[in-house]
């Protein structure tokens, strides 16, 4: 078997790559590095060769490495094929959410409420395992994407 180098990034496939890029760039503080058309192999990659696909890739709010060294985050607009929202519910078998850490949760949670953001519950104080004490909370992107915001009670975690 191959040898892994690392974790690459993540891919949400959106419905609006403008609405999507103003939500993790302009309310979570997502940096956007690159913003286009993705190259013509990407619609074979994906299965849909005679799609059209704007992309924007992002690095994680705090992250001062150099663009590509470490994880980062691919919005995805598919054009040019049909597409459907799928239901996104957090049981459902192939849907997905990504964690961040943050240091203030409650003034976060503040924030975006204040913004209209939609969260799934209210926050969480977790009893167990590498969070615990800590405080936790997924809120839902426009297309109903989860992103879960953590606060650690010790930092960094330990696993």
């Amino acid at each position: 078997m191959s040898e892994f180098l690392g974790f690459s990034h993540t891919a949400l496939h959106v419905s609006n790559l403008d609405r999507s890029i103003e939500f993790y760039e302009g309310l979570l503080g997502f940096t956007v590095h690159l913003r286009g058309q993705a190259p013509a192999h990407a619609g074979r990659l994906t299965g849909y060769p005679e799609a059209t696909i704007e992309r924007a890739l992002l690095t994680f709010p705090g992250d001062t490495s150099v663009p590509g060294s470490s994880p980062f985050l691919e919005l995805m607009e598919f054009q040019q094929v049909e597409s459907m929202p799928v239901d996104t519910s957090l049981a459902n078998p192939g849907t997905m959410h990504f964690g961040l850490w943050v240091r203030d949760l409650d003034a976060l949670c503040a924030e975006l409420d204040r913004k209209g953001v939609q969260f799934v519950s209210d926050v969480v104080v977790s009893s167990t395992g590498t969070s615990k004490g800590g405080k936790l909370v997924f809120a839902l992107d426009p297309d109903g994407i989860a992103v879960e915001f953590i606060q650690s009670a010790n930092w960094p975690p330990k696993f």
